[in-house]
């Protein structure tokens, strides 16, 4: 997918929530940045689909608690139908649990409404130039909700720098069928079926680190 060259372009942005007062606020606010530009708004999920369609934005800011097509369904047609576009959840919602899932479903951002005007502003631009992001509040709460063990990320970690279950398990002096054990429960945990996967979704949980 392609991303924002910053220094060149206004950042166009469409968004989504369907409290009425809150979108025009927000809009109102991101409006009076420089370097962003609000090319429509709408109140629940199949306005958005159309939305984005229409508009092929740069960045969706979503409410995933609207009328309408669930986050899967949203994030599944704006996929298949402005592939460029970067989508950021703007929700009340703090449980890690809920942002796994939504990251796993292909979610770029997520931040909370508690969430100072100037993350958000953060949020969009990061997004918008192709890397993921993650509000402070919910970062803070999933390290205190550690969803692996240790063991869990150690198979992984050596996934992650390419070796097989064989040389995991000289490394951890482990069988290979514990490590394939541990890869089996990382990836239930995840919500993954593949290996790869797994260790792609902890990096970007920050479960794992480079």
């Amino acid at each position: 997918m392609g991303a924002v060259n910053l220094a060149q372009d206004k950042i166009r942005v469409v968004m989504a929530d369907d409290h009425q007062m809150f979108l025009d606020g927000l809009s109102r606010l991101l409006s009076g940045n420089d370097r962003l530009f609000v090319d429509g708004t709408c109140a629940d999920g199949n306005s958005l689909i159309r939305l984005v369609s229409d508009k092929k934005p740069d960045v969706a800011i979503i409410d995933i608690s609207m009328p309408g097509p669930g986050p899967a369904g949203i994030l599944e047609q704006i996929d298949r139908l402005a592939q460029d576009t970067k989508t950021l959840a703007l929700t009340m919602h703090l449980e890690p649990s809920f942002a796994r899932e939504l990251l796993a479903l292909g979610m770029n951002g997520y931040v909370v409404k508690e969430a100072a005007f100037d993350e958000l502003i953060e949020a969009i631009l990061t997004v918008a130039r192709g890397d993921q992001y993650l509000c402070r509040t919910l970062v803070e709460a999933m390290s205190e909700e550690t969803p692996l063990t240790d063991r869990e990320r150690e198979c992984l970690a050596g996934a992650a720098r390419g070796q097989t279950a064989k040389m995991i398990a000289i490394d951890l002096d482990i069988t290979e069928r514990t490590v394939r054990f541990h890869f089996a429960n990382a990836c239930r945990k995840m919500g993954v079926q593949r290996v790869t996967e797994a260790v792609a979704a902890a990096f970007k949980l920050r479960l794992l680190s480079t």
